[in-house]
């Protein structure tokens, strides 16, 4: 069966106080995928001899991390010598995947309209597309956790030796097939800096090293969250008690996924109704895309509130794409998207992200096919339609239920029984859910075989459409920002005007990310006239949260420094009122660390090299050096240099 591996940093107790408790490991998964035509040979379990003098250790190869040699910057991206298109690389996935998502918005429309929905209404995204999809017909994915490394996940040794781990691991179970990571961001840096410093043994074309997805979607939450801070969509979010204000300003960082992926649902099908309100209200004889761009060019508040329209659509689409397995939508997608961690200036992404397209756009025939015919980019822990699940999340799965009821609490302070809860705690977590499985009744709600789609749920339904009925209301409220007819850009909660920079910023954001995207295609992987490790530019674009700072001249910021001193002289000088003093020893003193006639801001005026103390020193009155000497003084750099003449003479 194709096999996937995950890796990931695994952290327990990271913020105690003395840090005596903490655990900052490494944890490697395993997902094989069995299919209606191949499920597989069930393997005999491992049988250890029983010996109650003998303790059974894990091999070496396994347990001991090699150390290596490694230097970031002398490692270069390589060319590839295959450049194996996609397939149907004419076929838009991404357009038909943007008209999919009309059907959805015009039944959730009129749902919105019923003061009760029936049983069979679906107005949630998740359960509308989970009704278009049936069942799938392979098996559930089986899922193992390894056991656990007591090294930091971070550290090229132990990204070389984890896909080590998975190489062995998977030609065991799957002889022949190329092995395939998944990892969050970090880990994925420093795996393919990996690849490229053994290509021998670590290459590109005999191990696959991917993004993880549910790190992927978070960054972009997390990226458009940069847009929303201070627009008053936070504010708008608390006031139609959606989530408390606290609650609501974490949607902005992620803290939460799945309750911040709500939001931008409920977000996304309200700016939808307001959007058609306005055109409606609008009556222009012009369509509904020509009206659009029409308003986009003249009215920035509407434009500012259609792009995020479009961004958070455009999110849902890639989560869509993990759900229905759809491998060139998922391609299609992140193309469209990475240009914003350029010009947000997240350059980590902007970074690496490139460099896993590029990755996937060249993989092995027998991957590729894994990927776009078996959709094996994902994988499903239960039959029901539209829930299959990226393998990173899988593998953060897998290490909550490791953890269990207590997980390793208080078994840090002891290395002896933190080492054997490192080796069992995964068997016991795989022998709990084979239990489960084997002994739970066919009707159990609690079994997940019998799990719907988390979005399916009839009192889901009715709270949807409140929130979103809620929202309209309150966007309403505030004012129909597709309404706003005036060349100002205002924020949502207080409509306070915002800097001719945040404007200009908004309307070159998506322009300048691809310019900085394509220039790095070009410069990093097809010219090689550039390295990875260059640094890229920031943009720091002026947004809601930073608007573009005004430059103050230097008499400006002196005259600030003479207000704040009158200010000060006159709170001493009220304070002198109540106590006996000289007001003329008062006055008397400086305020300031030195003369405002010898520094600047509390600053003195210091030559910027030593040789201006030279012009203070006068002169001097001797003509010439002297031709003889009783004594000469050489320092020590001097005895240097003469001692290499001396002994070149002296040969």
């Amino acid at each position: 069966m194709f096999t996937i591996g995950a890796m990931d940093n695994r952290d327990h107790n990271s913020t105690s106080t003395t840090s005596q408790s903490s655990f900052h490991g490494t944890g490697i998964s395993l997902f094989q995928f069995p299919t209606s035509d191949n499920s597989g040979h069930e393997r005999p379990p491992l049988a250890l001899s029983s010996s109650q003098t003998r303790m059974h250790h894990l091999p070496d190869s396994y347990a001991i991390v090699p150390a290596i040699a490694f230097k970031n910057t002398d490692v270069a991206v390589p060319k590839i010598s295959v450049n194996t298109e996609p397939t149907n690389p004419r076929q838009n996935h991404l357009d038909q995947a943007m008209i999919k998502e009309k059907p959805w918005v015009d039944s959730a429309l009129l749902l919105l309209e019923k003061d009760e929905l029936a049983k069979e209404d679906k107005i949630v995204w998740g359960a509308h597309h989970a009704l278009q999809q049936p069942p799938s017909k392979d098996p559930p994915s089986v899922c193992a956790l390894l056991p656990l490394f007591y090294e930091k996940a971070a550290t090229p040794s132990m990204i070389k030796h984890g896909m080590d781990v998975q190489r062995q691991a998977i030609a065991h179970l799957s002889p022949g097939q190329i092995p395939v990571t998944t990892m969050d961001q970090p880990l994925f840096a420093l795996a393919k800096l990996v690849q490229w410093k053994w290509p021998s043994t670590h290459g590109e074309h005999l191990h696959v090293v991917m993004l993880g997805g549910l790190h992927t979607e978070m960054a972009l939450w997390y990226t458009l969250g940069d847009v929303l801070e201070a627009s008053g969509w936070t504010a708008a979010l608390a006031e139609a008690e959606i989530a408390s204000s606290g609650v609501a300003d974490s949607f902005l960082r992620v803290t939460h996924l799945m309750r911040t992926r709500h939001a931008h649902e409920v977000t996304v099908l309200t700016l939808q109704k307001l959007q058609q309100e306005a055109y409606l209200q609008s009556k222009s004889n012009a369509s509904f895309p020509k009206w659009k761009s029409d308003m986009c060019k003249g009215t920035p508040t509407f434009m500012y509130w259609d792009f995020i329209l479009r961004c958070e659509t455009l999110v849902l689409i890639l989560v869509r794409a993990h759900r229905e397995r759809n491998f060139q939508l998922y391609l299609q997608v992140l193309e469209k998207l990475t240009p914003l961690f350029f010009a947000l200036d997240h350059v980590n992404y902007a970074r690496w992200m490139p460099v896993h397209i590029r990755d996937m756009k060249n993989l092995p025939d027998s991957i590729r096919n894994e990927f776009e015919r078996q959709g094996h980019l994902v994988f499903s822990k239960t039959n029901n339609s539209f829930s299959a699940i990226p393998v990173d999340q899988g593998h953060e799965q897998e290490n909550a239920s490791v953890k269990g009821s207590g997980g390793c609490i208080g078994l840090t302070e002891n290395p002896i029984a933190f080492r054997r809860w490192m080796i069992f705690g995964p068997e016991l977590a795989r022998l709990q859910k084979q239990f489960e499985v084997e002994y739970q009744q066919i009707d159990d709600p609690e079994d997940p075989r019998n799990f719907q789609n988390h979005q399916n749920g009839y009192a889901m339904q009715g709270c949807f459409q409140k929130q979103v009925s809620s929202l309209c209301s309150v966007f309403e409220e505030m004012g129909n920002p597709f309404l706003d007819d005036f060349p100002e850009l205002v924020t949502l909660d207080s409509r306070n005007c915002m800097d001719e920079s945040v404007v200009n910023s908004l309307c070159s954001l998506e322009d300048t990310g691809e310019k900085q995207y394509q220039e790095l295609i070009k410069t990093v992987f097809e010219d090689f006239t550039h390295s990875i490790h260059d640094p890229i530019k920031k943009n720091s674009l002026a947004l809601f949260k930073r608007p573009q700072p005004r430059k103050s001249t230097k008499l400006g910021k002196k005259i600030a420094g003479l207000q704040n001193n009158v200010a000060l002289f006159g709170q001493l000088y009220i304070s002198m009122q109540n106590r006996d003093s000289d007001l003329k020893e008062f006055f008397s003193h400086e305020i300031q660390s030195f003369p405002p006639s010898l520094s600047d801001f509390g600053k003195l005026h210091l030559p910027n090299t030593k040789s201006e103390l030279l012009k203070c020193i006068e002169l001097s009155t001797q003509p010439e050096p002297l031709s003889s000497y009783d004594c000469i003084i050489l320092d020590g750099a001097v005895l240097v240099h003469c001692a290499n003449y001396w002994c070149h003479y002296l040969q």
